[in-house]
């Protein structure tokens, strides 16, 4: 039980700074598109397994996944094709071994989580315009929506305090990424992996 919580936890971690090397490939061109790539569809495999073994995880990620498609987010070949292979295990799941959708523990997140998302994509949008000053321009630029609302929903007792700390670890190294990203294009940091 603790060893998948441990996998679970590096599951986020990987697909958390995953998706953000794939994303600063394809938008800034930071990074190589074919190691950019194969990230994605590892990412792919990773997360569908994980949505179709974890309870909590497909709710999450699925939302997540909802929010950035209604924000049309989904907008390179190595995010559709992450998504189309996480579309594919989930279908092999249900196929396979049939679930039942709950109304209070499993649509509510869900709605809450999706417009937390929906949120973030534009509040991000309007902040990288410029649009926002202060408080406000961090909160948006880091997405902060979905981790007040994750937070909310460990409050509410939708989820184990266990699931806010493994997506802030996804979110974090979504950050970190990122910010290596920048020095990477500035030239400032050498690190020569993956780049």
């Amino acid at each position: 039980m603790i060893l998948d919580k441990i996998l679970l936890f590096l599951g986020y971690i990987f697909v958390g700074g995953g998706i953000k090397y794939v994303d600063q490939a394809f938008d800034e061109f930071i990074f190589p598109k074919k190691k950019a790539l194969v990230i994605g569809l590892i990412c792919g495999v990773i997360g569908g397994m994980m949505i179709a073994a974890d309870g909590p995880t497909s709710i999450i990620f699925l939302s997540i996944l909802l929010g950035l498609v209604i924000t049309r987010k989904i907008d390179n070949n190595a995010f559709i094709t992450a998504t189309l292979i996480c579309i594919f295990l989930i279908i092999m799941r249900v196929i396979f071994s049939p679930v039942t959708i709950s109304i209070d523990t499993q649509i509510i997140p869900v709605i809450f989580l999706v417009s937390g998302a929906i949120l973030d994509e534009i509040g991000n949008d309007m902040a990288d315009k410029g649009m926002f000053k202060g408080f406000l321009e961090k909160f948006f630029l880091y997405r902060c929506v979905v981790k007040v609302v994750m937070f909310l929903m460990v409050i509410s007792g939708f989820f184990e305090l266990y699931y806010f700390f493994a997506f802030l670890s996804f979110d974090i190294t979504y950050t970190l990424v990122e910010e290596w990203s920048w020095k990477v294009k500035e030239g400032k940091y050498r690190f020569k992996l993956l780049t």
